[in-house]
């Protein structure tokens, strides 16, 4: 597909595989669609609680399941851009999230916060408060490309904002906190067909002629989840990872990566399997063996 480009969480440098391929971002869009949520949306949430509790935080009704379904409510003027027959980039509109609050650790209540598209990312969202502030930010997503699945980002980063910095005092701006999946099924106009070069008429690596290359664009980010000494049960959070006095041990490094589709008019669409089919201990999140899931 050409310039297409997917983000992707590399745990511990395991590159595989997501469901479809990946979403072309450099195609002529047909143009702004606007498009209502057709049934109740959903925020899926997997937190990094280790990483909260360094920021002195916890989330408000946390069942302390692995992952936390919260019920969007998609608000009026939802707006998205087709450029491949499903959503490209968010225009207009937003969420609110009344199941997600951030209680600090003197008992004090974060505001009511509205999951709403950043400025100039495409699918990238910023959960923000009643006067626009950006608490939590949601990056590197993946998205489906598939137009029976409305707007569904399959994973994202959810990292701090500069509010949630400013609550906490603490350095808390960029620090990943977890990763989610929105799902949000849309009522779209009929479809006009195929789109060339896209997940409804691909290349498939194994079409003859087709050249499978798939560029490394940039390592974004580069995070440190946990560590340990050696022989220390369980693992602490990154705060005593580094720094003088360190000690030599065990830790988990998450680099985040951009990936781009060669652009030339025989390069293959690369499908990304899905590596796990939920959240399951020990392969989840607080049990601390948190694999990717592609």
């Amino acid at each position: 597909m050409p310039a297409s480009i997917v983000h992707t969480l590399l745990l511990l440098a395991a590159l595989s595989a997501a469901s479809c391929c990946a979403a072309p971002v450099g195609a002529a869009s047909p143009g702004a669609l606007p498009a209502q949520a057709a049934a109740p949306a959903q925020l899926l949430l997997a937190p990094d609680r280790s990483a909260l509790q360094g920021l002195g935080l916890r989330l408000d009704d946390d069942g302390g399941g692995a992952l936390l379904r919260l019920a969007l409510q998609p608000e009026p003027g939802f707006a998205v851009e087709l450029a491949d027959g499903a959503p490209t980039r968010i225009l207009d509109g937003g969420f609110a999230v009344p199941g997600l609050a951030l209680r600090r650790h003197d008992g004090v209540r974060g505001p009511a916060l509205r999951l709403v598209p950043a400025p100039g990312r495409s699918l990238d969202l910023d959960l923000v408060d009643g006067v626009g502030a950006v608490w939590l930010r949601v990056r590197f997503a993946m998205r489906s490309p598939e137009p029976a699945d409305g707007l569904r980002l399959i994973t994202a980063d959810l990292r701090g904002g500069p509010a949630l910095a400013a609550f906490t005092g603490r350095d808390a701006e960029g620090l990943l906190l977890g990763n989610v999946e929105l799902r949000a099924t849309l009522s779209l106009p009929p479809a006009t067909g195929a789109f060339a070069k896209s997940c409804a008429a691909p290349n498939w690596p194994t079409d003859p002629g087709t050249v499978t290359d798939v560029h490394l664009l940039n390592i974004d980010t580069v995070d440190v989840l946990r560590c340990r000494a050696p022989g220390e049960p369980g693992c602490s959070t990154s705060y005593g990872c580094d720094g003088p006095g360190g000690l030599d041990g065990e830790v988990v490094v998450v680099p985040s990566a951009t990936l781009r589709n060669s652009d030339a008019a025989n390069a293959a669409d690369v499908p990304w399997y899905r590596k796990f089919s939920g959240y399951f201990p020990p392969y989840a999140l607080p049990e601390g063996n948190d694999q990717h899931p592609y």
